[in-house]
């Protein structure tokens, strides 16, 4: 009888101690599956549901298709289509374990395990055995409400797992001080050099990256972003401020100027702010810039720039690496302030980009310039070519000259669902490239764009040939009111080939609503609305729609 009732113990410690045991490990591991957990995959997954920034610009693109006239999908799909409405096939390699699963088979196991055993040792005695059975399912109990408990835990840890505490790195504030501790709170360095910290804390991270949390506070650095893949740099709000602290170089650099070949992967900056440009005696010249780079998101983030450069993604030499999946959501543009006596510069240069979005941004301008607010035009080189890049649903304020200049070299991509307002809103193609680079614009959408109150016409293309502009829709777009009555403004200047021009509202031009250039060649205008064009009158009248020469072009339903 002993042996029984030692067994009988036995048997009840091992099953109480493997509830718990269940409960316990639910609770603390949500492992990954098949390999390690990567910070830009987590980030991606939780913010957006997808695993890779090639899946949300298909994601993107996929809800651009969704909306677009049949008319539009069937044009571009006999010209080489801009956007793909196919979604790259997701191949997500962090999953929680299935808890509920796990409970149902550990209980079934261990039940009957347990009552296998004790009904052959007990035998009949039945005060016995419903006592062990009480106990069995007692240690059982616990066990599922841990993972009861583990479940709804780990949800609300996945929801707030960017925000609250889960990082790599935290460098925050101690007076004149930066200080950067690891997990385990061991301090990693700590100087009056914001700099040296914030670089240290990057250089900590292990080799498959991780996330550094930036406190609130000014930190006064320079920060180079190179060589180190799947890097998350997040602040708390634009309370987190970064100054560039050494003058005529960029606060922020992700990537490498002039580098022949991609030389880092997976970067995300969330949640904070940069300060660049004329400030305290320095020229800090750019806030941002993203070179050399794959996969890579600002989002969430406040430029200041002082009216020299908030933002660069662009090439620098011919030989230069381009990037590749970059995406720009939700910036807040401050390029407002003047800058020095005789300095002007684009605040925004775009160019040397595959498959990109600029998206859900707003953009202040509202210093006068002769420079437009986005450059497509710098370097000129041939590897500064724009492809695949969409600029959707962002409000550009008070632009002083245009709002986009360059489009020297464009391919593939699209303007649509922006509003303009209080300000420039041309997009002008210019035709200036360097010795021995091809002059091309190729597919380009404008659509659903709304334009108020602005100071001239909305597209400029009228130097451009059949041969350096081929294919771009205009549809859908609004444009209310040209302020500016001392010249005439067309809404759509136009030259170029393969255009469509359709289901556009133009009201109060100072000129005419739409005019086709000498240059213009295949270009169908038809189901237009335009209404009190040429407003500035007198000798200059120019009439609703003008054909300044030009072949095959035809005017319907307008």
């Amino acid at each position: 009888m002993r042996v029984d009732r030692i067994l009988i113990v036995v048997m009840l410690l091992l099953s109480f101690s493997l509830g718990l045991y269940i409960g316990y490990t639910s609770y603390m591991r949500a492992v990954p599956v098949g390999g390690n957990s990567n910070p830009v995959e987590e980030y991606l997954m939780e913010h957006y549901g997808v695993s890779s920034v090639e899946q949300l610009i298909a994601k993107y693109k996929n809800e651009i298709m969704s909306t677009m006239p049949v008319d539009v999908k069937q044009y571009l799909s006999v010209n080489e289509p801009v956007l793909s409405d196919k979604i790259v096939s997701s191949n997500v390699k962090v999953r929680l374990i299935n808890v509920m699963d796990l409970v149902l088979l550990s209980s079934s196991v261990v039940l009957v395990v347990s009552f296998v055993a004790l009904f052959n040792l007990v035998r009949g005695r039945r005060k016995e055995l419903v006592l062990v059975l009480i106990i069995v399912l007692a240690g059982l109990s616990c066990g599922i409400i841990g993972q009861i408990l583990a479940q709804s835990t780990t949800q609300r840890t996945r929801i707030s797992k960017y925000t609250q505490g889960d990082w790599d790195v935290l460098v925050f504030k101690d007076g004149n001080y930066a200080v950067a501790v690891d997990k385990q709170w061991n301090v990693i360095a700590k100087s009056t050099d914001h700099t040296s910290v914030i670089q240290t804390a990057i250089n900590a991270l292990g080799i498959e990256g991780g996330r550094i949390l930036l406190k609130r506070g000014l930190y006064k650095a320079n920060i180079i972003i190179n060589n180190k893949n799947n890097v998350i740099l997040e602040g708390e709000g634009w309370g987190t401020v970064i100054r560039g602290k050494v003058s005529g170089e960029a606060t922020v650099t992700v990537g490498e100027p002039s580098a022949t070949s991609i030389t880092v992967k997976g970067v995300i900056i969330h949640n904070l702010a940069i300060e660049g440009g004329y400030q305290d005696g320095l020229e800090r010249a750019t806030c941002l810039q993203v070179l050399t780079s794959e996969d890579v998101i600002i989002k969430r983030v406040k430029l200041t720039d002082y009216n020299i450069r908030a933002l660069r993604c662009a090439v620098f030499t011919e030989t230069q690496a381009r990037c590749k999946n970059v995406i720009f959501e939700e910036l807040y543009v401050d390029a407002g302030s003047p800058p020095p006596a005789g300095e002007t510069r684009s605040p925004i240069v775009l160019g040397g980009i595959d498959s990109g979005i600029l998206k859900d941004s707003y953009f202040y301008y509202g210093t006068p310039s002769d420079n437009a607010l986005i450059d497509f035009s710098y370097g000129e080189f041939n590897n500064s070519l724009l492809t695949d890049f969409h600029i959707i649903g962002n409000i550009f304020d008070s632009i002083h000259y245009a709002v986009f200049s360059g489009f020297q070299r464009i391919r593939h991509c699209s303007i649509r669902d922006n509003y303009f307002i209080n300000g420039s809103a041309r997009a002008i193609f210019k035709t200036s490239v360097g010795e021995g680079v091809t002059l091309i614009a190729e597919n380009i959408v404008f659509a659903d764009n709304r334009y108020y109150n602005v100071v001239d016409g909305a597209i400029d293309s009228g130097s451009r040939t059949e041969t350096d502009l081929v294919g771009m829709i205009i549809r859908n777009n609004i444009y209310h009111t040209c302020t500016d009555l001392t010249t005439s403004h067309h809404a759509f200047l136009l030259g170029g080939s393969n255009i469509i021009v359709t289901n556009n509202i133009i009201i109060k031009p100072s000129g005419s609503g739409i005019y086709l250039s000498g240059n213009a060649k295949k270009v169908l205008v038809s189901e237009n609305q335009i209404i009190d064009a040429s407003q500035r009158g007198g000798s200059l009248l120019r009439g609703a729609i003008r054909i300044d020469g030009g072949d095959e072009i035809t005017i319907a339903k307008n």
